[in-house]
């Protein structure tokens, strides 16, 4: 299914899709100079969570 929705993609959504991809592939060597540092981990804890939720939720409703 998803193989059948990327071949339908445009030529234009395609190249700006895998340009998005390389960028964020160089970013992440460089981040993690080569890959001879770990890469970095996101956490939250279930407070933030929450946090976060309301406040996207309060400008979702302006």
């Amino acid at each position: 299914m998803t193989l059948y929705m990327i071949t339908q993609l445009s030529e234009h959504a395609l190249i700006s899709g895998l340009s998005w991809l390389a960028i964020g592939i160089v970013y992440l060597v460089w981040l993690t100079r080569g890959f001879r540092r770990p890469t970095p981990e996101m956490s939250f804890t279930q407070e933030q969570a929450v946090i976060v939720a309301a406040e996207q939720s309060s400008e979702a409703a302006k």
